[in-house]
């Protein structure tokens, strides 16, 4: 079988730029029809990321709208189809750093009074912080250019033909 070529990391890069323009208009617009930034659009988001992901990279093309115009998609090591539970699986895992980050900075806008809690908080969201920088940073050193999801899942971004 042909081995791939993996796409570079700027083109991954592009196309989760193009993907989160799609998102936020479609959120924007659910955030505006709730009335305001709450929990409730924060929860609608994380659901409108997976089923986008999911739906997209089970799809037939692998790929998501972004992907597709800079002709990537993402394959499995083994070269089997991606499923809708790898596709959820894998995009659960891609945002749950950037989650967490955010849960973490409306816990920081709360204004708590506690200094402890105030220390904990921020200890959390600098190492969160740290780990979504290496959940990433690390596509740069490994073989495929994958990321620790791509590593966890065995996907690649790839070319292509």
């Amino acid at each position: 079988m042909k081995k791939n070529k993996t796409t570079i990391i700027l083109k991954r890069i592009t196309a989760n730029i193009i993907d989160q323009i799609i998102l936020s208009l479609i959120n924007y617009q659910i955030a505006w029809f709730i009335g305001e930034i709450t929990f409730i659009s924060f929860i609608i988001n994380i659901v409108s990321h997976c089923c986008y992901y999911m739906y997209f990279l089970s799809s037939e093309a692998q790929a998501s709208i972004g992907q597709k115009l800079l002709k990537i998609h993402t394959i499995r090591c083994d070269h089997k189809k991606i499923d809708t539970k790898l596709a959820f699986d894998r995009t659960l895992s891609e945002f749950l750093c950037p989650s967490i980050f955010m849960i973490n900075i409306q816990i920081v806008n709360m204004d708590f009074n506690n200094s402890f809690i105030t220390i904990a908080v921020f200890i959390v969201t600098t190492l969160t912080l740290i780990l979504s920088i290496y959940w990433y940073f690390i596509a740069l050193f490994s073989a495929n250019n994958q990321t620790i999801h791509d590593i966890i899942f065995d996907t690649t971004v790839v070319e292509n033909k």
